[in-house]
C-alpha cells in the first residue's frame, strides 16, 4: 500500500472533504471529572432533580462517557449551596 497523507486539517473520525467532527456550541470547554450525586449513592435521595458535582478524575483514566462530559456554567447552585455568581 502507499502511503498516503492525509489531507491538512482532517483528524480521525472526519469526513473526507467533511467539516470536522461535530462540536455543541453549548458544551463548555473543561472537562469534568467523576460526577457523584450529593448523597454519594450511599443514602437516601433528598433532591428529585438530577443533580451531580464534579469530584475530579479517578486515577487518570476516564471512560467513554465521562470523556464525553463538559462544564457548563450556568449560575445556579446545587441544592444547600449558595450560588456566588
Amino acid at each position: 500500500m502507499p502511503d498516503a497523507a492525509e489531507p491538512a486539517g482532517d483528524t480521525v473520525g472526519d469526513l473526507p472533504g467533511g467539516e470536522g467532527e461535530p462540536v455543541d456550541p453549548e458544551a463548555g470547554t473543561g472537562r469534568a471529572g467523576r460526577l457523584v450525586a450529593p448523597d454519594e449513592g450511599a443514602r437516601a435521595d433528598t433532591t428529585k432533580e438530577t443533580v451531580a458535582e464534579d469530584v475530579g478524575v479517578d486515577g487518570g483514566a476516564a471512560g467513554a462517557e465521562e470523556a464525553a462530559m463538559h462544564v457548563v456554567e450556568d449560575g445556579t447552585a446545587l441544592p444547600g449551596e449558595h450560588d456566588t455568581t
